[in-house]
């Protein structure tokens, strides 16, 4: 397929947001994704634009309802985590998931570092987490653990909000290792009005010479984005974030080539230093990874 390869070519390859691409992705999605093209109708009376702003952001929502996928069949589906209401369903196949390790490793920012994790991995069938995951412990080594003991000067430790603010508060003595620690948020399961600095600030009196990053996504996007101790989340050209001050999350995910690439999603942002800082989630109904791996 052209359009598979001058997508997978442009998230490796280039740097610049391609509007003119990612028109044609829209144009794709319009014809093979029934319900996406029924949209465009109805919000715009057309489903061919010459300019982007004239495309109205799909609501993620509907990824509770429908089976958003380019394909006719499927060979599974990543599903979100959470406590209330309907999961969003993301189906996939092994062409789709092509993209989603082509920009999930461009956009990761530790390779070649051993990862270890508590999260479970064996959920990858369903769950875009552990899938991710999985794929960089089977790209740099590493794998799942059951003791922080099995940590090592050098390693990547992967794992949610919940597990590393359960271990700051079950360990006792400092851990003198130099590791880099990447945390996924969804700090609401915390029951503390939580933000990544005050956690990294918690972790730094047990993990006394790591180094932090938090990892922001979700089971819609099929691309994350990463920030650290000093900057904050950076969008991609391939996963271009629109956001003018604070407001909700607009993204074209070109990783999404697929399913629905330009989304709006209900996590309240806001402009910071040339990035973003996630602020919190503008629903009722509580979801995110700690939900499901804890």
């Amino acid at each position: 397929m052209d359009l598979l390869n001058e997508v997978k070519d442009y998230i490796k390859n280039y740097n610049e947001f391609d509007e003119s691409l990612a028109l044609k992705i829209i144009e794709f999605q319009s014809e093979n994704i029934p319900f996406y093209g029924d949209f465009l109708k109805k919000t715009t009376g057309k489903t061919r634009f010459n300019r982007l702003k004239e495309v109205p952001p799909f609501p993620t929502d509907y990824f509770k309802s429908e089976k958003l996928f380019a394909f006719k069949t499927s060979e599974g589906f990543f599903e979100s985590s959470g406590t209330t209401g309907e999961r969003s369903r993301v189906y996939y196949n092994k062409t789709s998931l092509g993209l989603y390790r082509t920009s999930a490793l461009t956009s990761y920012p530790l390779k070649n570092k051993p990862l270890k994790t508590f999260i479970d991995i064996e959920k990858y069938g369903i769950s875009s987490l552990a899938y991710m995951v999985k794929l960089f412990t089977d790209k740099f080594g590493g794998g799942k653990i059951n003791d922080i003991d099995e940590l090592k000067d050098g390693d990547v430790l992967f794992l949610t909000a919940i597990q590393l603010h359960r271990i700051i508060n079950e360990i006792k003595e400092p851990i003198i290792l130099e590791i880099d620690i990447i945390e996924t948020g969804g700090y609401k399961k915390l029951k503390k009005d939580y933000s990544r600095f005050m956690l990294y600030k918690e972790a730094k009196k047990i993990f006394k010479k790591a180094h932090f990053y938090t990892e922001y996504g979700m089971t819609e996007l099929f691309s994350q984005f990463y920030a650290d101790e000093t900057n904050p989340f950076k969008d991609h050209h391939y996963a271009k974030v629109f956001l003018n001050g604070t407001g909700y999350l607009k993204v074209f995910d070109f990783a999404n080539l697929f399913q629905v690439s330009y989304l709006v999603v209900p996590d309240i942002l806001r402009q910071v230093n040339g990035g973003f800082e996630y602020i919190k989630r503008d629903v009722e109904d509580e979801r995110g990874c700690s939900f499901t791996f804890g």
